[in-house]
């Protein structure tokens, strides 16, 4: 079966890629291309540019994934400028989610959201279904991110991964310190919210082998996380905040006790 070709060859100049797109764009604004179509190439361009061609070296691919950058912002900008945001949201939404539902690449899926975020605004205009689809789509995009930027980085260090270790919970010591010192827990929601990503970032470094057993030579810093974990169980928080730092412990001792 013959593969589809893409909009992005790879033979295609960063300069000339630009301009088609400016091209097309005043095109649409004079009235000669249809506001469905020019929407569709768009969509169509950011979700099937390949950063990474088949038989290309590291250093072009570094050139891609840059011109990618760049013309997503091109777009995201020509986007803002059409109108009313909301409207525009409105007619894209379900074209979102559908790319979406296909499980783009990182840096496709990363394009897709660039443009929602670009026309979305606080609080969200996104219906109920699109965002269940994005809920669904999220968690496994932002692993697959940990896993391609930050594990690999620490795979090659073990430098790297204690200072990372070491960094963690002294951020996590700080937070505690603030929590411990506030007596209204509402407004220790932030710190609560830092330590529970950390935990996560912790289990996720944990769920790698190769990472696994690097910071089981650190293992101490994370018993200290654990410890101030522990520490705010046993605090005047709420009876909700306790019931937080009690999963967050529960969690944390899967690789403390590695």
């Amino acid at each position: 079966m013959t593969e589809k070709p893409y909009i992005a060859d790879e033979q295609l100049k960063q300069a000339v890629l630009y301009r088609i797109v400016e091209i097309l764009h005043t095109a649409y604004r004079d009235g000669y291309i249809q506001l469905t179509d020019h929407f569709s190439f768009f969509i169509t361009l950011i979700a099937r540019f390949k950063i990474v061609p088949a038989k290309t070296g590291i250093e072009f691919n570094e050139q891609r994934e840059t011109t990618f950058k760049a013309l997503t912002n091109l777009l995201c900008s020509c986007l803002s400028g059409m109108g009313d945001s909301s409207l525009v949201l409105q007619i894209l939404e379900k074209s979102f989610v559908e790319q979406i539902i296909m499980k783009p690449a990182l840096d496709n899926g990363c394009g897709i959201l660039r443009m929602i975020c670009t026309l979305d605004s606080k609080p969200t205009r996104l219906s109920e279904s699109s965002l269940t689809t994005l809920s669904v789509f999220l968690p496994g995009y932002l692993i697959d991110i940990v896993n391609y930027l930050v594990l690999s980085c620490l795979t090659g260090s073990s430098k790297l991964t204690e200072e990372v270790l070491k960094r963690l919970r002294l951020m996590v010591d700080e937070n505690t310190k603030a929590m411990l010192g506030s007596p209204v827990w509402e407004s220790s929601r932030n710190s609560w919210n830092l330590i529970q990503c950390i935990v996560s970032v912790i289990l996720l470094m944990h769920n790698d082998v190769r990472v696994r057993k690097m910071i089981s030579s650190f293992k101490s810093e994370i018993d200290l996380i654990l410890h101030s974990v522990v520490t705010l169980q046993s605090s005047s928080m709420t009876v909700e905040g306790k019931h937080m730092m009690k999963i967050a412990g529960e969690r944390l001792r899967i690789a403390s006790n590695y």
